[in-house]
């Protein structure tokens, strides 16, 4: 297949685009103009370098000019939509726009170009504050405030719709909550380096339960839902498949650094309140209302919320009917994760 992925040069595309490679499929990168890759290295970005020996140059494009679409969907099998603003923690607006009309604009495009599946990446978010043990992909869905989680669902029922009109087969996946691997410079880096210092701030219970999923793991997952026939309008949770909870995530993490774990827990209630007030202080001090920030208050609500509740999804559907199974095992992906931080450090360190 010819496949059209966006978001190629961010963390998650990095691998989607190098499982798409070594499954024989030729893919084009679709990227924002002036948009700096990350985590790829210093020499550039990884996953358009595969670009360029598969189909040539990376195609720049913004998902906002429809205009410039056609010609980045001309000849395209599929659509790996993973381009998203991705935030718990924002106004409604730029959430509306990039994502929701950012994905209507794209679908639209693909149907009118004669592409057949659509996938697009959507967000265990959906599921809203939930407590769930072994959930699936018919929890039910409720964004509880949160713009990120609304503009997904949104994304999700307008390409539902196009499915059921038979203008494109259309294929969802949620990852596990908490992605992580190799380029996760915005996540798994800053958690990290939080570890490692010696003292980790938790608020609530780091014996909740919650699911994580490594990005070679989601990779193999999205390749086999965009290629098997029987993906096409169906749902799917991908995941590493383990029951694991945030103590557990963070002690992989501590023993990947050669490091001890040392937790300082917080009172949720608290935490919760401070974190609103904090969201506030920083809505107000940046003015925005409409804007896109691009940085986050130093606590939201919604990560002094995670660990109130378990937050554990099951893969039992993408194993029944794509035959995914986790390629990579916990343990291992996480020290792989943390070899490839501490290269980074040593890279950033000897580039000072």
């Amino acid at each position: 297949m010819r496949v059209l992925v966006t978001g190629a040069n961010g963390f998650l595309g990095k691998h989607m685009v190098r499982e798409l490679v070594a499954r024989g499929h030729s893919v084009r990168c679709l990227v924002q103009p002036g948009t700096p890759c990350k985590g790829h290295g210093a020499d550039g970005c990884e996953a358009c370098r595969v670009g360029e020996a598969s189909l040539g140059e990376p195609v720049p494009g913004d998902l906002a000019d429809a205009a410039a679409l056609p010609s980045a969907l001309a000849g395209c099998d599929a659509v790996v939509h993973l381009a998203a603003l991705v935030q718990e923690w924002g106004p409604w607006e730029p959430f509306r726009r990039i994502n929701v009309e950012g994905t209507r604009a794209l679908a639209t495009a693909a149907s009118r170009a004669g592409t057949r599946r659509f996938l697009f990446m959507s967000s265990l978010a959906v599921h809203g504050r939930g407590d769930f043990v072994e959930g699936n992909e018919d929890a039910p869905r409720n964004p509880a405030g949160n713009p990120y989680a609304r503009s997904k669902i949104e994304c999700e029922d307008l390409l539902l719709a196009l499915h059921t009109r038979g203008a494109l087969e259309t294929v969802i996946v949620r990852p596990g909550l908490v992605p992580y691997g190799e380029g996760d410079v915005r996540g798994f880096l800053p958690l990290r380096s939080t570890i490692v210092s010696g003292l980790m701030p938790v608020s609530g219970n780091p014996d909740r339960l919650t699911c994580t999923v490594y990005a070679g793991n989601l990779a193999r997952g999205v390749a086999l839902a965009l290629e098997s026939p029987v993906a096409a309008g169906r749902t799917y949770v991908i995941t590493d498949g383990n029951r694991v909870s945030w103590r557990d995530y963070f002690e992989a993490i501590a023993r990947g650094s050669g490091a001890r774990l040392r937790l300082l827990r917080l009172p949720a209630g608290p935490a919760i309140l401070a974190a609103r007030l904090c969201e506030g202080i920083w809505g107000m001090a940046r003015g925005s209302t409409s804007g896109a920030s691009r940085t986050r208050p130093p606590v939201t609500e919604y990560l002094a919320r995670l660990m109130t509740r378990d937050t554990r999804f099951v893969s039992d559907r993408a194993k029944a009917e794509l035959g995914y199974e986790p390629i990579v095992a916990f343990d291992e992906a996480v020290q792989r994760t943390c070899r490839w931080a501490k290269s980074d450090l040593t890279r950033r360190v000897t580039e000072c």
